[in-house]
């Protein structure tokens, strides 16, 4: 078995393949326009305002979770220090 998952796809974006004897044989396909993990992703990030160019936005995001985890990391320490 072979899963394939690409952001957008050209016609799919998920597909489950069966593999026999160096042959392909397409189980499942979730087409682009339909079930895409990209546009997913893109829409969640255009809906917390990171619109700023196509697919710019969901990589700012993901980064946003990352500075998240410092800043609330950093202030537990710093009110630790205070008292």
């Amino acid at each position: 078995m072979v899963l394939t998952v690409d952001a957008y796809g050209e016609i799919d974006s998920t597909v489950i393949w069966r593999v026999k004897n160096g042959e392909f044989e397409k189980l499942l396909a979730i087409p682009a326009y339909y079930g895409s993990l990209g546009a997913l992703w893109d829409y969640v990030s255009q809906n917390l305002n990171f619109r700023s160019s196509f697919l710019e936005g969901p990589g700012k995001v993901m980064g946003w979770r990352r500075m998240v985890r410092w800043i609330r990391m950093f202030m537990a320490g710093f009110s630790t220090f205070l008292t």
